[in-house]
């Protein structure tokens, strides 16, 4: 029984769909000409997003992680450094190594690095979805994750989830591919596979996961080998099937101890990883109740999804959960017999970060940061579901029926479009209709988080004080106070503009308005940074007022 329903298409080789028709070459033009479209927007606009506030610690660990081997592993800064050891560092050594040769500063070349990333995890959707649903759902998937705003407006300055989310994208791939070899794996697959576990396990110890996905596929091609030829046989077929898994499995384990070394240094470190990295007192929201990240409640996750994944998405998973539950009378002869597990994985990889969130009540912070991860397979599961409409759409309607049902899918996406562009550079701060769209979300749910508004309110500030002093900055220095990390204002101010920490001392006050934290300092407000009538961030004046101010911040804007 087939889980979708393609029109005409059935796979031919574990790999992929084969082209069966011009209409299919289409669509994999299509998809390319997109991938193709965003990396030229990403050379246009790259430059745009600012330094997030984790971004300055990551760039020292990687530097540091450099130093590590070029010292001959003697230096071992890295492994005190903060909280960093606890990561892998698969993408901030990539960062240091080639920063020195880039003719763009550290951060913006970070950042196109990060956009780099960004675009793989598309591309291994979109392969993953062509495998299992053929060229269009390929097509759709592409289109629906370059829309979501949660994924694409992170894929600058979010340098340790969007790589990560690339990373088991190609994981689930693979093992999708993989689950359609067994038992005999070939070893230049398992081998691939290797090698994407292994860079995702160097960047975050959550890629532990992947293995858990296919830990329940492999059991169920044991158990049906087992009904088949016997107990016996089936444990021949399954010590051969691991020992062609192990060059994968080695691999893997290589890459992580080379990416990150912290986690082979002792027994026990990835368990301690696992441990710390979800003990962070940091303040969010949820539906307009302040929360602390250790006190979220289990719907904290399913939550933000709802109302942050675009309307499109969501109704393509209501779709693709109903035909999953409903499923065909007639089996479909041209199925593979693998196909279901296939499936099973991709459902797995979307939700099981979800039903730990949900069980386990980690501490969770900043909405979907830490879950971008199930994005790419919700998007590949959505695709089957509106690929299902459009089936259905020809079934009872014809063409006709066909082309009302894909202009429909067209003017959401361009409506998509457009709210992107409006939010620009801070499409992640996106909510959908549900939660009101981001002027419902605002002081309902977390909005900037990154303090991606500091760029901009920079340059304006920079021009604020110019203007006064006849377009000229004055050789003097302006003290300013923030309620938000200091590297932006040591990366874009000019050297007139000097932090404090005293917000009595201020002359300007830059404050993200997330959780409330612009409240901390009084001031005249004279600049605010704005999309969608939401003000993100602000600047406040306080040279008038500043010698007779004798409250300082407030412990909890802080």
């Amino acid at each position: 029984m087939s889980f979708i329903e393609t029109e005409r298409l059935r796979p031919a080789t574990y790999a992929s769909f084969p082209l069966r028709t011009s209409r299919d070459q289409l669509f994999d033009r299509l998809a390319l000409a997109i991938l193709v479209a965003v990396v030229c927007v990403i050379a246009f606009t790259f430059g745009d997003y600012s330094i997030s506030t984790d971004e300055e610690v990551q760039n020292t660990y990687g530097r540091l992680l450099l130093d590590f081997y070029l010292s001959g592993l003697t230096d071992t800064r890295a492994f005190g450094y903060s909280n960093l050891y606890l990561y892998g560092g698969l993408f901030d050594l990539i960062a240091a190594v080639i920063a020195p040769f880039s003719p763009l500063p550290d951060f913006e070349t970070r950042h196109l690095l990060c956009a780099t990333f960004g675009v793989l995890g598309v591309v291994a959707t979109w392969r993953l979805a062509r495998l299992l649903a053929g060229p269009r759902a390929g097509l759709l998937a592409v289109v629906l994750l370059v829309l979501c705003p949660a994924y694409y407006g992170a894929i600058f300055n979010n340098t340790k989830d969007i790589p990560f989310a690339a990373g088991m994208t190609w994981t689930l791939y693979l093992s999708c591919r993989l689950a359609a070899c067994l038992p005999r794996p070939p070893f230049r697959l398992a081998a691939w596979l290797g090698v994407a576990a292994g860079a995702s396990l160097g960047i975050r110890v959550g890629a532990v996961l992947g293995g858990l996905y296919l830990i329940p596929v492999l059991a169920l091609h044991v158990i049906g080998e087992a009904r088949a030829g016997g107990w016996r046989a089936s444990v021949c077929g399954a010590t051969g099937m691991l020992l062609r898994l192990s060059p994968g499995i080695l691999i893997a384990t290589t890459l992580m101890a080379l990416l990150w070394p912290w986690s082979v240094m002792a027994p026990g470190n990835m368990l301690l990883a696992v441990h710390d990295l979800t003990g962070f007192h940091v303040p969010t929201i949820l539906a307009g109740r302040p929360l602390d990240s250790y006190d979220v409640p289990g719907w904290y996750v399913p939550t933000y999804l709802l109302v942050k994944l675009p309307e499109t998405l969501l109704i393509g998973l209501v779709v693709a959960l109903a035909a999953a539950a409903i499923r065909d009378r007639r089996p479909d002869p041209g199925a593979p017999r693998s196909r279901s597990r296939q499936w099973l994985l991709v459902v797995l990889a979307a939700s099981i970060p979800v039903v730990y969130a949900v069980v386990a009540r980690p501490a969770i912070y900043n909405g979907l940061r830490h879950f971008l991860l199930v994005v790419p397979p919700l998007c590949v599961l959505a695709a089957s579901g509106i690929d299902r409409v459009l089936v259905a759409a020809r079934k009872s309607g014809g063409r006709p029926g066909l082309a009302i049902a894909a202009i429909l899918f067209a003017a959401a996406s361009v409506k998509d479009v457009w709210t992107m562009a409006v939010l620009h550079p801070h499409q992640y701060v996106y909510y959908n209709l549900l939660a009101g769209g981001v002027r419902g979300a605002d002081g309902r749910y977390e909005l900037d988080y990154w303090s991606n508004f500091m760029h901009e309110a920079i340059d304006r500030l920079v021009k604020y004080v110019a203007a006064e002093n006849g377009g000229r900055l004055p050789n003097r220095t302006f003290v300013v106070d923030l309620c938000t990390s200091p590297w932006p204002l040591r990366a874009y101010a000019p050297p007139q503009f000097e932090m404090t920490e005293d917000c009595r001392a201020a002359d300007f006050f830059i404050s993200t308005t997330n959780t409330n934290c612009h409240e901390g300092c009084n001031g005249r407000t004279i600049i605010e940074i704005k999309r969608m009538d939401v003000v993100l961030g602000v600047v406040k004046d306080r040279r008038d007022g500043k010698a007779n101010e004798i409250g300082g911040r407030a412990a909890a804007a802080r």
